[in-house]
C-alpha cells in the first residue's frame, strides 16, 4: 500500500471516528427511559414500569379509548395486549422487561402502522401508569 493510500485511509478513520464513537455509546448504554422511536410502523418507548403494570395500564387505555379488547397476558418478563379499533384495525401492544422496573413498549396499529394513533394510545397508557 502506497503512502497516498495510507493517508486516505487515515483521513477516513479520523473523519468517521467521532461518529462511530457516538454509535458505540448508544449501543453500550441502550435507550434511555422516555426515548420514543417510530420504526417500521411501530412506536417503541422504554417506560418506568414492569410488564404487568404496563399491561394493566394498557387495558385501562383500551377502555378509555373505546378499543375492543381481544386478549391480554402478562408476566414479570413480558406481556401483550391485542385489540381492534372501531374501523376494525388491529392494535397490538407488546411489552418486554428491560430491567427490574423498566419495560420496552411496542405499539403497532394495523399492518403498516399508524403513528398518530399509536402516540395517542401511548400517551393514554402513560397516564394510567
Amino acid at each position: 500500500m502506497g503512502i497516498r493510500a495510507k493517508l486516505t485511509v487515515l483521513a477516513a478513520v479520523l473523519v468517521l471516528a467521532p461518529a462511530l464513537a457516538g454509535c458505540l455509546a448508544v449501543a453500550i448504554g441502550g435507550a434511555a427511559v422516555g426515548t420514543i422511536a417510530y420504526v417500521n410502523g411501530a412506536l417503541v418507548e422504554t417506560v418506568d414500569a414492569t410488564p404487568e403494570k404496563v399491561v394493566a395500564a394498557t387495558e385501562k387505555a383500551f377502555a378509555s379509548l373505546k378499543l375492543t379488547l381481544i386478549s391480554k397476558n402478562s408476566s414479570g418478563l413480558e406481556g401483550k395486549v391485542v385489540g381492534r379499533t372501531s374501523n376494525d384495525k388491529s392494535v397490538k401492544v407488546s411489552v418486554k422487561a428491560t430491567g427490574t422496573k423498566t419495560s420496552e413498549v411496542t405499539i403497532r396499529i394495523d399492518i403498516f402502522g399508524d403513528e398518530a394513533q399509536s402516540r395517542i394510545l401511548l400517551e393514554t397508557i402513560e397516564k394510567n401508569l
